[in-house]
């Protein structure tokens, strides 16, 4: 039996006697970890693609009984046909080579010793369709010969769906919200004096008044609760300490609260000491209504927390966990408020993996990333959705591995605004390899040894 791929849709008319079955009759180990998952759907094929086994969670999530699909079709023919036609053409053009629109497109990738992990539409017994995410790894016999793929699916609509209610809301707070306001100011160190530009004047709500002393003005304006906050941030500026980089709350006349951002460049004398302060103050009240509709969206928080079969975490855009759902709760064995606003996704991961990671991705992009949270979301920030496997530590020390989904989440703006990771307990497909590479040797030992004559037969003993 060769190792290249099948042709799309072979004639299932002339396919060959099971050669996968071997390793499976005496594999108890292998038959618990596939069969009694119902939250994977394991789909196990010959190297033709017929498959061969078709596990709990498939028949729970297509609606097929294994008895219907199982030496009789392919994987291809429960996906949508569009899906694959376009991921043959992508393969295509990216590897440089021809790759047919059928079974073929789905493990290509597999078949070259690459585990392949991608999106795909999967169409049920009764028509409807779901998205899943899909995980191909080849199965080989002793001598290396493929002799059928394992597909892994998890069902992705909980996650489309969150990509679907931050669209709705980000496109509600576009509409809803005013372009941002920008004005700059200067304080002048040696006669305490302050000078606004118009912009400030717009966006503070009031009007030029001669005798006008603007610091007072712009500290009287500020909301009570950021107020001495902001104070001792100027001083330590002007003192030279620090640089000035600051957010709080401005309240224009009539009440209404806006949300600003303000920073300063120092210009310093001969000796060292600030001169003055030339700052800008940034509107941002459209990105913190952003960050407000991310945490109390009904839509958005009932499609995270009713999930338990994925671990949805949530940070804001320096990495720190602002959403904990209970299927992370679960998982990790934190409660949410023993994780909410003190530490990162970094922090419960595996930190060799991350130092790995971040080498790797320097090195493939060509830019040093630090080994710690800038690792997990790197990509992500980049506009690109990234999916990897990690290994998670649960509060009790333990490990297990996840695959992992990071989004970056945005504001009306476009501005990222945190990182969305929703990851899946791997623990199941890796036993499941474990057990296959296990079964591949008990097979190799029995079907070698010339002490015992091993003869295998289907149901009718043939």
């Amino acid at each position: 039996m060769n190792n290249q791929p099948p042709a799309a849709d072979s004639n299932l008319d002339t396919v060959p006697e099971l050669h996968l079955a071997e390793p499976v009759l005496g594999a108890e180990a292998l038959q618990r970890a596939i069969f009694n998952s119902a939250n994977f759907s394991k789909i196990a094929t010959d190297a033709k693609g017929v498959i061969q086994i078709f596990n709990v969670g498939a028949q729970r999530m297509l609606g097929y009984t294994a008895e219907e699909v199982v030496n009789k079709i392919t994987p291809a023919q429960i996906s949508d046909p569009q899906e694959i036609i376009a991921r043959a053409e992508a393969l295509s053009l990216e590897l440089e080579t021809h790759i047919a629109p059928g079974f073929e497109a789905l493990i290509f990738k597999a078949s070259r010793g690459i585990e392949d992990i991608y999106e795909l539409t999967y169409i049920r017994k009764d028509g409807s369709r779901f998205p899943a995410v899909v995980s191909v790894t080849a199965l080989r016999d002793a001598a290396e010969t493929i002799i059928g793929y394992l597909l892994i699916g998890t069902d992705n609509t909980a996650r489309k769906q969150i990509e679907e209610q931050l669209r709705h809301s980000n496109e509600r707070i576009a509409i809803a919200t005013e372009s941002a306001g920008i004005g700059t100011w200067e304080l002048d160190v040696t006669t305490s004096s302050v000078t606004w530009d118009n912009g400030m004047y717009k966006l503070y709500g009031t009007t030029r008044k001669a005798g006008t002393d603007l610091y007072v003005a712009w500290a009287n304006s500020m909301h009570p609760d950021d107020r001495k906050r902001c104070e001792r941030e100027v001083a330590t500026a002007v003192r030279g300490e620090t640089e000035f980089d600051t957010e709080f709350r401005l309240i224009r006349p009539g009440g209404e609260i806006r949300y600003v951002k303000a920073a300063a460049r120092a210009t310093r004398g001969p000796n060292g000491n600030v001169l003055r302060l030339t700052g800008v103050n940034v509107d941002i009240t459209g990105r913190k209504r952003a960050e407000e509709a991310l945490l109390q969206a009904g839509a958005l928080q009932n499609a995270i927390f009713n999930s338990a079969n994925f671990s949805s975490i949530a940070t804001d855009s320096r990495g720190v966990i602002q959403i904990f759902n209970v299927g992370a709760e679960r998982m990790l064995g934190y409660r949410a408020d023993e994780v909410l606003n003190k530490i990162t996704p970094a922090q419960i991961s595996d930190p060799d993996e991350i130092i790995w990671r971040a080498q790797a991705l320097s090195l493939e992009l060509q830019t040093p990333i630090a080994p710690g949270f800038d690792a997990l979301v790197f990509k992500a920030s980049r506009g690109i959705e990234d999916i990897y496997e990690l290994t998670y530590i649960r509060k009790d020390g333990s490990r297990f591995p996840a695959v992992v989904s990071v989004t970056a989440l945005r504001d009306a703006e476009g501005a990222i605004i945190g990182y969305l990771l929703i990851g899946t307990d791997n623990t199941a497909r890796k036993q499941a390899e474990e057990a296959l590479l296990k079964a591949g040797a008990l097979q190799n030992a029995i079907f070698n040894s010339a002490n015992f004559s091993s003869i295998a037969t289907d149901a009718k003993g043939v």
